[in-house]
């Protein structure tokens, strides 16, 4: 694809404005489909911007500007601290532009709302903002500020892990629906998209035995007795969700529950585990994966080094909630009128610039049609949006948790401590976990008058 193709499809991505001026190659798209992916985005580009100013160099270079390390004790400690102070900062930006979007967005019906402009456009002002947000959050004096901060990141990072699993939830079902149709296509009980879906569930499987036993070796030896106790209670949280995914009534009265979703539920929960136990504050029980794989324990309960590079477990969750804010961004807007055509659903067409009233163009053979932005939110708007700005402000508080390895920052003295809440946090979302997935399975068999699907 040529350098105008990929800009002008990025441009699609953008704005609905921006796509039907210069995306007459790209395909058709909805606004509430590209507001999303445009909203995701955003927050994407703060993670990089984030993991930027964790560099060594990032922080060398601002541990030189004075006003900033005048708070702390020390040159060296202010530049071994900057990492988080910046990432700290930068999603509090963040937080303050979507709660502010949130409040902005009540009540927005349909897109013949003013306001619907703003959520959908105007995105060079919205930049602006995010600047403003930005420069102002760094003039926060430290204080106390980031110990409290990280409390409203536990909550948020909370939140956003049962929200992962919403979407995680739907995205087995949709997985599950479509190869069981497939499945059903080939006519054969034994076929090919049988195989598959056999393969992939038992392979999901084997991987959460593996990670069962490798979290035994390694997290379960004498002296941690509650890494034990959280291993085993999961394991068989995952067994009985399983079994209970397959049982005739279970089945009966939800035909699409089956053990691909129960595997990958509980793979998620196995993964929580694993995150919980290297959050441990005790000395022993908490290694983390580079300590496994060279050899090298760390028996000090504070982050020796700069306190601002990821641990494997934080880099997982990152990848796994980039995936999944995407999916949940393209996923819920490709159900709005995907069986119908456009015109049918009361959609607005516009051609691009230079085609517009040229339908006749579009008839003749060989003729180039032209870009479609639908306007999908005439009659009513396809997602709620001031919940979803609080869902992406409670991602931001996720992402800042994540890159600060869910350690408590002690700011004057510049020790990064495993956090005993930390812990408890990403554990007790385990076990909420479990118990949602689980009444997705029995409600329909206990809420007889309602239709699920």
């Amino acid at each position: 694809m040529c350098v105008g193709g990929i800009a002008s499809s990025l441009a699609c991505c953008v704005s609905s404005s921006a796509c039907s001026l210069c995306c007459a190659a790209c395909p058709s798209c909805r606004n509430s489909t590209a507001s999303r992916i445009a909203y995701g985005l955003v927050l994407v580009l703060a993670t990089i911007v984030s993991l930027i100013s964790m560099s060594s160099l990032v922080r060398e270079e601002f541990a030189k500007i004075g006003p900033v390390c005048e708070q702390f004790a020390s040159k060296s400690i202010c530049e071994k601290h900057l990492g988080y102070f910046m990432v700290y900062r930068v999603m509090f930006a963040m937080c303050c532009f979507f709660v502010l979007m949130a409040i902005l967005m009540i009540g927005v019906k349909n897109s013949k709302d003013k306001r619907a402009a703003l959520q959908n456009g105007f995105w060079a002002v919205k930049a602006l903002v995010i600047a403003a947000f930005g420069v102002g959050a760094f003039f926060i004096p430290e204080g106390d500020f980031d110990s409290v901060w990280m409390y409203f990141g536990l909550a948020g990072g909370f939140a956003f892990i049962l929200l992962q699993l919403v979407f995680l939830i739907d995205f087995a079902y949709s997985w599950n629906e479509k190869w069981v149709a497939k499945m059903e296509e080939d006519g054969e009980v034994c076929g090919k998209w049988f195989t598959i879906l056999l393969s992939a569930t038992i392979f999901i499987f084997l991987v959460c035995i593996t990670a069962v036993v490798l979290m035994f070796v390694y997290y379960g030896s004498d002296g941690c007795g509650l890494n034990k106790f959280f291993i085993s209670t999961n394991l068989i949280l995952c067994v009985v969700l399983s079994v209970i995914s397959v049982l005739p009534k279970i089945q009966e009265a939800n035909p699409s529950s089956g053990l691909l979703q129960s595997s990958v539920v509980s793979i998620y929960i196995m993964f929580l585990t694993w995150s919980a136990m290297t959050s441990s504050t005790k000395v022993g029980c908490n290694p983390q994966l580079s300590e496994i794989l060279t050899g090298h324990e760390n028996h000090s309960q504070e982050q020796d080094q700069s306190g601002a590079s990821l641990d494997s477990a934080s880099i997982v969750g990152i990848v796994v909630w980039v995936c999944l804010v995407m999916y949940s961004s393209v996923s819920t807007a490709g159900k709005v009128g995907v069986s119908a055509a456009p015109e049918e659903e009361g959609f607005v067409a516009m051609n691009d610039v230079g085609s517009a009233g040229n339908a006749s163009d579009d008839e003749e053979g060989g003729g180039r049609k032209g870009q479609k932005v639908y306007d999908d939110e005439e009659e009513g708007v396809a997602y709620n949006y001031s919940l979803f700005h609080l869902v992406l402000t409670c991602a931001s508080l996720y992402i800042m948790m994540c890159l600060t390895n869910w350690l408590d920052p002690k700011g004057q003295l510049a020790q990064f401590q495993r956090s005993h809440a930390a812990m408890w946090v990403k554990v007790s979302s385990a076990w909420i976990c479990a118990a949602l997935y689980g009444w997705t399975l029995v409600a329909p068999l206990v809420l007889t008058n309602r239709d699920f699907y």
